[in-house]
Order: structure tokens, then sequence, then C-alpha cells
């Protein structure tokens, strides 16, 4: 009976440790699974940069001239672009590093995307050819960190690729040349990354030997048209609700899919992740008014908002229908703040 009694707390010690073990687990494959799903959209994003900057490598061997583009720790997650942790076989081009305001190598050319940061001017002078940058806006208009989601959340019908020098002020270089998107209704900040990445590795393959000139010519920016887009804070991912219905609409679409714009409801943080909108006559603003036309329906001031994928707080993103056979059904006439 004394061995019974010790066997025992021991089971119940092993059980503790098993379902510690299983919950550690599942936390840190939860965790794997949000880093792979970035990781998957950060790649879709790119790709047509990617496949651009490939077709440019093959172009490069047909000429004298390499093209270098910055990268080191402090600027990848600017670049957005996983190029040092994936091997692209991009054979032509060669990484450096910053040290003391200095580069470990002597380009004829640097080309960056997206940078972000102030590059020293000792670097900006050690190309042959200068720096060139891609800037996602048609430049003067939203120089900064967040020109494609302050454009869509403006309102504003078109947007573009910007090949420009880079100079010791941020964005503020003349401009060699520019390529023009239009955006819709149905586009998001994701849409128009995506085909702003395309319009970039395009620029450059386009415009690679003119850049490699003496007399490359740029055009100097009209300062009483500069406009600016500073990185979204996140007092601004919360959607206000005091607005019209367009802007609400656009700051949805311009926060999509990430960060993610979202509301009170029941208490909790909901995001937004996907949505439509509908003019439609409204007895009561901002109330959850269930399932409608393929969509959880959100009452605003003067339409629908027609949600098509969501995220409740402490929730993974789901799509409408999965939010409401689930706990979204009891939502229903309950208010969003």
């Amino acid at each position: 009976r004394s061995l019974e009694y010790g066997i025992v707390p021991t089971l119940i010690v092993l059980a503790y440790l098993l379902v510690t073990r299983y919950f550690d687990n599942k936390k840190e494959l939860k965790k794997l699974e949000k880093e792979e799903e970035e990781a998957k959209r950060t790649v879709k994003i790119n790709a047509e940069i990617l496949d651009a900057f490939n077709e440019l490598n093959t172009y490069l061997k047909h000429i004298t001239k390499d093209i270098v583009k910055i990268e080191n720790d402090k600027c990848v997650a600017a670049i957005k672009c996983s190029f040092r942790s994936m091997n692209f076989g991009l054979t032509r081009f060669a990484t450096f590093t910053i040290i003391n305001n200095n580069i470990d190598v002597n380009p004829d050319l640097v080309v960056t995307c997206a940078y972000g940061q102030i590059v020293p001017d000792q670097v900006l002078e050690t190309p042959k050819y200068g720096c060139v940058n891609l800037h996602g806006s048609l430049l003067p208009k939203y120089r900064g960190g967040a020109p494609i989601q302050r454009a869509i959340w403006n309102g504003e019908e078109k947007t573009g690729m910007s090949l420009m020098k880079m100079v010791s002020q941020m964005d503020a270089g003349p401009v060699f040349a520019q390529k023009e998107t239009s955006i819709t209704s149905q586009d998001t900040s994701t849409t128009i990354f995506e085909r702003l990445g395309k319009i970039a590795g395009q620029l450059i393959v386009e415009n690679l030997e003119a850049l490699c000139q003496e007399n490359a010519y740029y055009q100097p920016q009209d300062p009483d048209l500069v406009t600016y887009a500073p990185i979204i804070t996140k007092e601004e991912e919360r959607i206000d609700l005091t607005k019209d219905d367009t802007t609400i609409f656009n700051q949805i679409r311009a926060l999509a899919q990430t960060p993610g714009g979202y509301v009170m409801l029941h208490g909790k943080k909901w995001k937004i992740i996907d949505a439509s909108y509908q003019p439609k006559s409204i007895a009561t603003p901002m109330e959850v008014l269930g399932w409608v036309n393929d969509g959880y329906g959100i009452a605003l001031h003067q339409g629908v908002l027609v949600v098509h994928q969501c995220q409740m707080e402490g929730k993974p993103a789901m799509d409408a229908k999965s939010f409401f056979n689930g706990q979204g059904r009891n939502f229903v006439k309950e208010s969003i703040e």
C-alpha cells in the first residue's frame, strides 16, 4: 500500500507536467504558425519585386555594371524583403555593411527599395552613379514611411512608384522616373503593395542603363507640392466612427491586412481585415446587423459595412461566416464603438 501511495503523487506530477508541456507546445505552435503566415505574406507581397530583380540579374550579365543593395541589420525590416535569409540566386548583387559611416565595397550604383533610413553622406558619395531608392508614391506627394496607407486613407484615386536619387533628407531627392497605378474601391494596402512591387522591379530594369550614364537627368521635386506620410501609430489603428462612411471605409482598406483597423465590440478589440461597403438607409448607426449579403453586416451612417474577414481579440483571424456561426451571432443588435 505504501508503494501505491507513492505512485499516485508521482502520476499526478507526471500528468501535470504532460498537460503543461502540451499547452507550452500549443503556444509555441501558434507562434510558429503566426510567423509562418507573416513570412508567406511578406514573400507574396514582394514576389513581383524578386521576379523583377531576377530579371535584372540576367540583364546585368550582359553589361559591366553591378548593382549593390544596402543590407544590414537595421534596414532589413524596412526593406520588407527577406533577401538575406533566402537564396534567390542574385549572383550579381553584393551586400555590404555601413561601418563608421563608410561602406566596405566600391559600387557603381546602389539601389534600395523602401529603405526607410537616412543614409550617411559618405555612403551617398561613394558610388560612381550615386544611390537610388524606389519609393511607393508619386513624389513629391507622400514622403515618409506609410505612403501607400496614407494615399488609400485620403481617398486618392491613383498612386505609383518613384525612382529617385537618395539625398540626406527623407525622400527629398530628385526623381528619375515614375509609374502610376490606379486605386479602386476594392484595393487595400496589401493589393497596392503587391502591384507597386511589380512596378518597382520594372522601373529599375527599364532604367538601369540610363542611370549609369554620366548625364543621367533627375527632375527636382517641387517643394510647394510636398506632402508627408508618417508611419501609422497604434492610436490610428482604432477606426474613427465619428467620420463619414467613405473615410471609415478608406481607413479599413488602408490598414488591411496589417496591422488591421479595429473597433470595440462587446468590450473587446475586433479587427476588420477585409470588408466592402453598400450605401443603404440606416435606422440605427453603428449597430451589428448580423448576416447580410454574404458578410457580417455593420450599420454605419449612410450604408452597411459588409465584413468578409475579421479577428476578435484573443482569437485567430477568420472568415465572416465562421465568425457568425460562432460568437458573432450573439452580437446582433449590439453597438460598436
